[in-house]
């Protein structure tokens, strides 16, 4: 064939396979070719810039950041939404790439753990409905907060469970008590036993971030007092995470709160196969560096305020 002849026919290849959305063995027979013939002219028409592939620069941007992310970190998995001027503007996007993560990874009698947290709850709110098969759905802290917050951690798992279909499991002790003993007793309560035995199940599990400071969830329900949240930060405390909190390098401070917490420990994320990071905005960038140095993420869903921010540093 001319050079001319050729080009033609690879347009031709190209337009049946990228705009009419033929597939490969379809074009073959309409174009009386074998499959490998169809799939060399493919290769050959971007060789030729006959077709000319663009990603949106934006999109392109978002790519490069997710791939240094996932690299930096050892992530399976980064998506980097747009960020906006408002979370609330942002968090419909960061929901859209969780139910993207979520369609991927849920198969039929999954086990999903769900932390708490605004994020959570406003990715909650705008999850896209996804089918599932006998999933249950289950917070991974105690109760707490205001139930009409919609903060409150059954409240969230509620959500995710009617936008995924699958069933809720409630978690009815306290996230938080007042001292060790009386965390003790309800350790050996047969309601926490029960839950004890799903959270050892757990396949999924989605959690937050929180800095420690007067501008975030654990200070605004009540968790932490303003002095606790100082003596936090003293000890070198720079995040919280399903109450745990952590230190710069990932690991667990050592501090009296921690004995009256009643929730997954923050060393068993270690054992579930999947722990998603969720969060937005370049204040929780800190928070979020210490999750990730703790070594049990494996997939993060971020905005790319947040994002650029963790890469800084």
């Amino acid at each position: 064939m001319s050079s001319n002849e050729t080009r033609t026919y690879l347009a031709k290849v190209a337009r049946l396979y990228y705009l009419e959305e033929m597939s490969q063995p379809e074009i073959a027979r309409r174009m009386n070719v074998s499959i490998a013939t169809v799939s060399r002219a493919l290769r050959k028409a971007r060789e030729m810039d006959v077709v000319r592939i663009t990603i949106d620069e934006s999109f392109e941007r978002m790519g490069e950041l997710e791939s240094n992310l996932e690299k930096e970190w050892s992530l399976s998995e980064c998506l980097v939404v747009p960020s906006h001027d408002r979370p609330s503007s942002t968090y419909p996007e960061i929901a859209a790439a969780m139910s993207d993560v979520l369609s991927r990874l849920i198969g039929r009698g999954c086990t999903l753990g769900i932390s708490w947290g605004e994020t959570l709850k406003a990715v909650g709110e705008n999850l896209k409905t996804i089918r599932t098969q006998e999933l249950r759905v289950i917070p991974i802290i105690g109760a707490m907060g205001m139930v009409d917050t919609g903060i409150y951690p059954n409240s969230i798992a509620r959500e995710f469970a009617a936008r995924l279909k699958g069933t809720p499991y409630l978690v009815n002790t306290p996230a938080m008590v007042d001292n060790r003993a009386i965390r003790d007793s309800m350790l050996r309560d047969s309601h926490y036993r029960a839950v004890r035995e799903i959270w050892q199940k757990l396949d999924i599990a989605i959690i937050g971030v929180s800095g420690l400071n007067e501008d975030t969830s654990v200070f605004r329900q009540g968790i932490f007092s303003r002095e606790e949240l100082q003596a936090l930060r003293v000890k070198g405390g720079v995040c919280a995470t399903n109450f745990a909190v952590l230190d710069a390098n990932g690991a667990s401070l050592d501090d009296p709160i921690s004995e009256r917490i009643l929730g997954l420990p923050f060393e068993e994320l270690a054992g579930i196969r999947q722990v998603i990071v969720v969060t937005a905005g370049k204040v929780k960038a800190e928070p979020l560096r210490a999750v990730l140095s703790s070594g049990v993420v494996t997939r993060l869903v971020t905005d790319e305020e947040c994002a650029r921010a963790l890469a800084r540093r």
